[in-house]
């Protein structure tokens, strides 16, 4: 693969972070590729020098934006600490997760609707379940989890941008307390382990 140099690199990451704001602000199927470029301060002629597709610049969006879990990055203090500070990051409202959220569903649902994307979003979860298994299994214990590594990246990606997402419509019912109840209630499940 040929390198990519600097300047161009860097308008990509321009159009991409574009791309980006105007998805979350409009949504991926009212963005219009005019609308991206001029958010850039470029022409649309730039984002077709280094995207194929409109497609092609979303999947370049979710890559640079891949929402990783917020897993203990650790295997000091105990298992219900280590979940209550996965509780905390989730109620957080930090920019970059409030943006995921509609990044997030956009991807979902334009994979969804278009069958040739649903190889793409099969990657780019392979690839982040791949790299939160190996974070898992580098934070807790053997044992230390009621469930198999796989089984708990697989939980934690469904359960998590859930509660961003209800968190984002209400936080009054989505609060701090429930959520770390939530995580909490994980802390002391089950008597079986599995890895």
């Amino acid at each position: 693969m040929k390198p990519v140099s600097p300047r161009r690199a860097a308008t990509r990451a321009r159009l991409i972070e574009a791309a980006a704001a105007a998805v979350v602000e409009k949504g991926f199927r009212d963005t219009t590729l005019d609308a991206i470029a001029a958010r850039a301060g470029m022409t649309k002629g730039a984002i077709y020098d280094n995207f194929a597709s409109k497609e092609d610049l979303f999947v370049a969006v979710m890559s640079c934006n891949p929402g990783r879990l917020p897993l203990p990055d650790s295997p000091q203090g105990s298992t219900a600490e280590k979940l209550a500070a996965m509780a905390a990051a989730v109620t957080s409202d930090n920019e970059a997760d409030r943006l995921q959220i509609p990044l997030r569903a956009e991807f979902l649902l334009y994979s969804l609707a278009h069958p040739e994307m649903r190889e793409t979003m099969h990657q780019w979860l392979q690839q982040g379940f791949s790299a939160e298994e190996e974070q898992i299994r580098a934070a807790f214990a053997p044992g230390e989890l009621p469930m198999s590594p796989e089984a708990f990246v697989v939980m934690m990606q469904a359960m998590i941008p859930g509660l961003m997402y209800l968190r984002s419509q209400a936080p009054d019912l989505v609060n701090e307390k429930v959520v770390a109840e939530i995580f909490a209630a994980l802390a002391k499940s089950g008597d079986t382990h599995y890895f």
